[in-house]
């Protein structure tokens, strides 16, 4: 998440949720399709600086909280190549332990009985133990869009020995912020960045997906992370009209056209899922702090994107194939708090509660296939982003996702 500023300090699964029957260890059975579950997947994240997963996975209070929230997925990373290899663009040797990355896996796995997402690099602006997100940029020229590829497929490797259930494999986290200087842009938001984006995933991810399966996962899950999700902060207003869903009539971007252009352009395949991320109250909607507008203007937008989504992949593969593209927000809050002076005052007034039920209900009621709720117990302890703290405690808005997922609402 590209405003999150502490990131340097820092089995069975759920079938009632995904309508899934449980994975066999060590083959590819016969597991449905997690595509083919029309539910909305309230899942969460653990942060990629918790190297063996963290209190989210070793603490027992946390674990049963995680539990009785039925969360079915869990976003997870890696920031860096193993130790035994070098990846980058300027061809480090990784920093990586690969029996901690296991740790975590299985954890997520066996002990939060969750299925597997994973981010693939790069996946923060940020430092990250010492790597920043730009070192997984490829050439600004387009010499090497795969570059990356290599050191994806030793992940997909790791994860193989120690967990072969369903998987969604998501391209990159956030690549706008990261690379759209090095690819020298003038901004995240500029045309021709998710283009760029679409390019990458047309030269990795094809390879990566037909890896994964060569491996026996269960099930194997593509999601295409396309860029900037836009919003009024980027230039797509949103209008007062009472006429319209939620009071707002919103603007869309191209985000979503430009990726995907560009990946079927480049020889790529159309993804299972596409995504953005959403931090409402932030930036992305109003240039000032705490923030503090409707939070309609903000379902308005997301349920308006969809559609509009929609649209734009179908413009670009045909309806005859854009229809079987699932959408997602692959990452979300209420809002930002990079600190006391830029934070949204939802956070401080407990208005977090409200706007997790009704983003939630939002995306359900517009058709989005899966939301990940950043996060589970990772950042510092007192933190407004953790669902759990690390010590245990809930969230103000925990109760309120946790009815959401049980109750499927």
């Amino acid at each position: 998440m590209r405003f999150r500023k502490s990131l340097a300090a820092a089995g069975i699964t759920f079938v009632v949720s995904l309508g899934l029957a449980a994975p066999a260890a060590s083959s590819a059975q016969s597991t449905p399709n997690i595509l083919h579950d029309t539910n909305l997947i309230y899942g969460s994240e653990i942060g990629a600086w918790e190297n063996n997963g963290g209190p989210a996975v070793t603490d027992q209070t946390i674990v049963n909280e995680i539990t009785a929230a039925k969360i079915p997925i869990i976003r997870y990373a890696v920031y860096d190549c193993f130790t035994d290899e070098t990846c980058g663009n300027d061809h480090h040797t990784g920093t990586q332990s690969v029996s901690q990355y296991q740790q975590a896996i299985t954890g997520i796995t066996k002990t939060d009985h969750a299925l597997l997402w994973l981010k693939m690099v790069p996946i923060t602006s940020g430092d990250i133990g010492g790597i920043t997100g730009t070192v997984f940029c490829p050439p600004a020229n387009g010499s090497d869009w795969g570059m990356n590829l290599p050191m994806e497929e030793q992940v997909i490797a790791a994860t193989a020995a120690v967990y072969k259930g369903p998987i969604v494999i998501e391209s990159n986290n956030e690549a706008e912020y990261d690379c759209s200087s090095y690819w020298g842009f003038s901004s995240a938001g500029s045309t021709g960045v998710s283009a760029d984006i679409g390019r990458m995933y047309a030269a990795t991810m094809p390879k990566l997906v037909a890896y994964a399966r060569s491996l026996g996962f269960s099930d194997v899950v593509s999601a295409a992370y396309i860029g900037v999700g836009g919003g009024p902060g980027w230039g797509d207003t949103c209008t007062a009209d009472s006429s319209a869903t939620y009071g707002y009539s919103c603007e869309e971007p191209n985000y979503v056209e430009q990726f995907n252009a560009a990946d079927k352009a480049a020889g790529g395949t159309r993804p299972d899922v596409e995504t953005i991320h959403s931090y409402c109250h932030s930036p992305d909607f109003d240039q000032t702090a705490p923030y503090n507008f409707s939070n309609n203007e903000c379902y308005a937008y997301y349920s308006q994107w969809l559609p509009a989504a929609k649209s734009q992949v179908e413009s670009v593969w045909g309806k005859k194939y854009g229809q079987y593209t699932r959408y997602s927000i692959s990452e979300w809050n209420g809002g930002i708090c990079d600190s006391s002076d830029a934070c949204w005052s939802g956070y401080a007034d407990g208005g977090d509660s409200a706007y997790v039920s009704g983003f939630l209900a939002m995306l359900k009621a517009a058709g989005y296939w899966n939301a990940n709720l950043f996060e589970l117990a990772s950042n510092p302890q007192g933190d407004d982003y953790n669902l759990i703290q690390p010590n245990g405690t809930t969230s103000d808005y925990y109760s309120a996702f946790k009815t959401a997922s049980v109750n499927g609402q």
